[in-house]
């Protein structure tokens, strides 16, 4: 049920076949609160029987199965094809965010506007009012972890020629945002690893980006 690459996931089937054992990929939709109220979507991807025999399973932990193919790959590639949503869905409000900032309106009116208009929906109504709310912390997620389902996403895509690239983009923002933060506080509190900011999911990056270039703006 993990955030895996297409290719593992291929390789992981061979290997369960090579010794008789049924493999079914189900990994989910849902953070760990969403998990502990029992109300993940799981994409399930493997022989009907194999989904079939674990589908109780998946009824005790989520709130809708969505059999999404016969090929376990099937269920990763639309797994990391939704956190690249995700992650784009938050670049795209952090940038619209500082935006209306930038002009003098809130970032609040921006969010009670699309929330309620074209873009309804838990992305935008949650991760969109942390940022308006600059409330970075606690971290949903880690930015290792969104980065790296961002890369596999880059890496799918690239297995079947196709490109992504506001992917790419996505991918490096979070290295612009700790040398934003470098330049307005002194490297205090930009922790890196790699380029890449370790210490909160990319909302950390996406609302603090505006800020700290802001401050370095009439520097």
């Amino acid at each position: 049920m993990a955030t895996i690459s297409a290719a593992f996931a291929v390789e992981l089937a061979e290997l369960h076949k090579q010794h008789g054992v049924a493999y079914v990929a189900a990994p989910v939709l849902g953070r760990p609160d969403v998990a502990a109220a029992a109300k993940l979507n799981i994409l399930a991807a493997g022989a009907d029987a194999d989904i079939g025999r674990v589908q109780p399973v998946f009824d005790v932990l989520g709130q809708e199965t969505w059999r999404v193919g016969h090929e376990p790959q099937h269920a990763n590639v639309l797994k990391l094809a939704a956190n690249f949503m995700l992650a784009s869905a938050i670049e795209a409000f952090g940038e619209a965010a500082a935006l209306v900032d930038g002009h003098g309106l809130p970032a609040q009116t921006l969010l009670d506007v699309i929330t309620n208009s074209l873009f309804p929906g838990p992305v935008y109504a949650g991760y969109g009012k942390m940022i308006a709310e600059r409330r970075y912390e606690p971290a949903m997620f880690k930015a290792r972890l969104g980065l790296k389902d961002v890369r596999l996403a880059i890496a799918a895509g690239d297995a079947v020629n196709v490109p992504l690239p506001v992917a790419s983009v996505v991918r490096d923002k979070p290295g612009r945002c700790a040398r934003a933060r470098r330049r307005r506080e002194g490297f205090r509190g930009a922790r890196t690893s790699g380029g890449a900011v370790t210490g909160a999911w990319l909302v950390t990056c996406y609302g603090r980006l505006a800020s700290a270039l802001k401050g370095t703006a009439h520097a």
